[in-house]
């Protein structure tokens, strides 16, 4: 079973680590929920949580291979260093940017079913057809982080829905 490290500042795993070791579970991965503050520089390892039963159990582990991190733990600049010597970090730029690693598991193709569909807009008449698609899209900064400027566009019929912080604006 592969074992791959979810890296968060929260010391107590939030609901979205749970999801996610359960369906890492179901695909035969192994996740390893951590803060910075669970890292033993002086002994080289990591007291992470693993969910067992629906209970996450604290073990004495070595470091996954690969680390997904969030942004909030870069202020831990010692333990960045640490991790970024001993695996790859989700962050780190190893890895490329986000459209790059989606394109190589849709090339790859074993799990390209994952990958939510995504496209960078130049031009009004690619980005209504992309909506006429799907129906519901998603519309970010391409550089955004923490959530802002995060818009959900929905079409009911000949109806558009375009939500923002949690209020909506309807055209009829």
């Amino acid at each position: 079973m592969q074992v791959i490290g979810y890296m968060r500042v929260n010391k107590k795993p939030m609901k979205m680590a749970r999801l996610l070791a359960k369906v890492s579970k179901y695909n035969n991965i192994e996740l390893i929920y951590f803060s910075p503050t669970d890292i033993d520089l002086n002994r080289e390892v990591i007291h992470g949580k693993r969910l067992v039963n629906n209970k996450w159990i604290t073990e004495q582990m070595s470091v996954p291979k690969y680390i997904d991190i969030s942004p909030y733990c870069f202020k831990h600049k010692k333990e960045i260093q640490f991790l970024k010597q001993h695996s790859t970090l989700s962050s780190s730029g190893k890895l490329g940017t986000k459209t790059f690693v989606n394109k190589k598991i849709l090339d790859d193709g074993h799990f390209s079913d994952l990958i939510i569909p995504t496209n960078e807009f130049t031009c009004f008449d690619n980005f209504y057809s992309f909506l006429k698609q799907y129906k519901e899209i998603i519309i970010k900064p391409k550089n955004g982080v923490k959530g802002k400027n995060i818009y959900m566009l929905k079409q009911e019929k000949n109806n558009y829905i375009l939500s923002y912080n949690h209020k909506n604006r309807k055209n009829y």
